[in-house]
């Protein structure tokens, strides 16, 4: 059963939990309480890094922005960059890890695939 609805679900959680927010974050997620559902929620971070890994900097940045809200003029502002080219590179970056955390069985497959 996937861990998360979506790959920007993954990479919040992931993000929340690699800022030093542990201690409001369930690792047993779903809930069981055990070492087992601790040590499976630590792979799977483990694998929302990795994924987030597979792609240039400039992408990751932008994947995680969008992920935790940033809107794509936000961060073509910030960037000195157009709209189109802040969009390009997030579809791209994002694309890798929806396919990567898919392939781990760590969000739903793409059904229109």
């Amino acid at each position: 059963m996937p861990r998360w609805a979506t790959p920007d679900a993954a990479i919040r959680d992931y993000w929340r939990r690699r800022g030093g927010h542990v201690q409001s974050l369930d690792l047993s997620a779903p809930r069981t309480g055990t070492l087992h559902g601790a040590q499976e929620a630590e792979l799977a971070y483990a694998c929302v890094a990795w994924a987030l890994a597979q792609i240039p900097e400039n992408e990751r940045k932008i994947v995680v922005a969008v992920a935790l809200g940033a809107s794509y003029r936000s961060i073509a502002e910030y960037l000195h960059r157009s709209d189109w080219w802040v969009r390009h590179r997030h579809m791209r970056g994002w694309t890798v890890v929806r396919d990567i955390l898919a392939e781990l069985d760590l969000i739903p497959a793409n059904r229109s695939a």
